[in-house]
Order: structure tokens, then C-alpha cells, then sequence
């Protein structure tokens, strides 16, 4: 899995639940609004009810019979008055034309079980999505380091460690990879001329310092878009996908790795023999690596220093 994706993923499901949260608010507003709503609805009929009542009975009210009407059937602050007297929160119903009205506090069922559940439960919801976004965080920050570490070894496995170039593993990886896509490259095979002799001269430090020092050499005359890779010992390989003139830069490679080489207070000369391999319609990266071989061989049966082109 790329590491786009598991970051999708979190960040999706940190949207997803903080959209469930404002759902979750919104829906609790709207039943508890539906519930008071319905509840002062309720009331007003109640209260329309008893007038009726008292009106057919020929009784009148009082703002001291409100009051006790109030208290008999649990209405909070019931009194007379006029419409203009209605404070925030209050309803009222009218008596008469001439303004006057029952006022009185309705009942909020739905808002009171709401403060009564939320002073301990909503604060936990709350709580336990915020612990949730930040395992989800946690998730995200652990899965991309993993993911960097996870190229970081892949990396490292496809590098050679002295020079810095490919190798062997990761030669093969981008050899099957092109191959498989059927993109025209070449195949350059090099293998040095003379190494043994450094070695056997100057020892194991100084012919790693060499390898370096070719390996440089190599990339300058190919370029960065190419794959440079050191198989083992002295060994090296270049897949080229640019069209260019392999003539001239396998002359270019033989003059660079040919030049003089310090090596403290002496120096060292090497050549390097190269075989060319061409990819064809139904050459397989095997077949490919055959032809480089068969070329290579070829070098360094003549004499070496110089390259062949294996035909296609």
C-alpha cells in the first residue's frame, strides 16, 4: 500500500467522524426541540380547555385564581397579563379582545432530560471522539514512518554499499521492469581491465577507492536518468533508455575509466571492456543478459579496453 492511501484513509475517517458528531448534535437539537415543542403545544390546549371551562361555568379569573390554576395543574408561573407582557420563553393565551392573556412558563422536557443526560454522558461522546481522532492521528503518524522506513530498507537493499550505485538487486528490478514494459533500452556489460593487478599491488583499500572513482566516471558519461549499477567485484552494468549514439559513448566511457587514477603517491590505469546488448520484440532479460556476456567476452578475447555490440 502506498502511503497516500493509509493517509486517505485516516483523514477520511477523521472527517467521517467529526460529520457523525455534528449529525449527532443536530439530531439531538432537533428532538429536543420537537419534544418542548410539543410539550407547550399540549399545554396551550390544557390551558384553553380549563378557560373554556371556566367561561361556560360563568366564573371569571383572577390573577389569583391563575396562580392557584397554575399551581393545581403544574403550570410554572402562570399569571395574567397582557401580550405584551410575554418574557423569553413564555406563551400565553388570550382572554379576550381587549389583550389580555394567561402567561405562563411552559415546561421543557426534552431541554431538561438533555441537561440532565449531557451534564454526564455528552462530555464523554466528546471524550471518547477526541480519543478516537488521536489514535486515528497515531495510526496515520506510526503507519508513515513505517512506510518511510519500509522504502528506506527497500532503498538500501537495491544499493551497493562502496559506491553508492545499484546493485545486483536492484539492476534486475529495473532490467524486469523495463523489460516488462517493453521500453527500448541497452544493455552496457563492463567488466575492468587490470583490477586484479591494483589490488594485488596496492591492496583492498586502494582498490575500493578505484571501484569509487570508476563508479563517479561512469555516471558523468551516462547521465542521472540512467541506472548504473555494480554487480560484484568489478563488474558493472548501465541500462539506457535515451536514444543516443552508443558508439560514441562507449568510446567516452573506455576514455574516462582509462585515465590515470591517484592513489596517494602512485598511480593506477585500468581499461574496460563492454558488451552492448540491444532489447528486441520477444528478448528477454535473460536472453539480453546473454547477449551483454557473449559481447563482453568477445572485448576481452581481443585484448580487451573497447566495446562490442551484440547483434540484434
Amino acid at each position: 500500500m502506498g502511503l497516500k492511501t493509509p493517509c486517505k484513509l485516516v483523514v477520511a475517517a477523521i472527517v467521517s467522524l467529526l460529520l457523525l458528531a455534528a449529525t449527532l448534535l443536530l439530531t439531538v437539537s432537533q428532538v429536543v426541540e420537537t419534544i418542548d415543542r410539543n410539550a407547550r403545544l399540549t399545554e396551550q390546549r390544557r390551558v384553553e380547555g380549563m378557560l373554556s371551562t371556566l367561561a361556560a361555568t360563568g366564573g371569571s379569573l383572577t390573577t389569583e385564581s391563575a396562580m392557584r390554576l397554575g399551581i393545581r395543574y403544574g403550570f410554572d408561573e402562570m399569571r395574567l397579563g397582557t401580550l405584551s407582557d410575554i418574557q423569553p420563553g413564555e406563551v400565553a393565551v388570550p382572554l379576550d379582545s381587549s389583550a389580555r392573556a394567561v402567561i405562563w412558563r411552559p415546561a421543557q422536557p426534552g431541554s431538561s432530560a438533555l441537561r440532565a443526560y449531557g451534564a454526564s454522558r455528552i462530555p464523554l461522546i466528546f471524550i471518547m471522539l477526541f480519543v478516537t481522532i488521536a489514535a486515528l492521528v497515531t495510526l496515520l503518524t506510526v503507519t508513515h514512518r513505517l512506510e518511510l522506513e519500509r522504502r528506506e530498507a527497500r532503498a538500501l537493499a537495491g544499493r551497493d554499499s562502496l559506491t553508492g550505485l545499484a546493485n545486483r538487486l536492484g539492476f534486475e528490478n529495473d532490467l524486469e521492469r523495463l523489460s516488462a514494459a517493453s521500453t527500448p533500452f541497452t544493455l552496457l556489460y563492463l567488466d575492468l581491465d587490470g583490477f586484479k593487478q591494483v589490488n594485488d599491488r596496492h591492496g583492498h583499500a586502494a582498490g575500493d577507492a578505484v571501484l569509487r572513482v570508476v563508479a563517479s566516471r561512469l555516471v558523468r558519461c551516462v547521465g542521472e536518468t540512467a541506472t548504473v549499477a555494480r554487480l560484484g567485484g568489478d563488474e558493472f552494468a548501465v541500462l539506457l533508455v535515451d536514444q543516443c549514439e552508443i558508439a560514441d559513448l562507449a568510446k567516452a566511457i573506455v576514455a574516462a575509466v582509462r585515465r590515470p587514477i591517484a592513489l596517494g603517491q602512485s598511480m593506477a590505469q585500468l581499461g574496460v571492456s563492454i558488451g552492448v546488448a540491444r532489447a528486441g520484440t520477444g528478448v528477454g532479460s535473460g536472453a539480453l543478459m546473454r547477449l551483454a556476456d557473449a559481447a563482453l567476452y568477445r572485448v576481452k578475447a581481443g585484448g580487451g579496453s573497447g566495446f562490442h555490440v551484440a547483434a540484434a
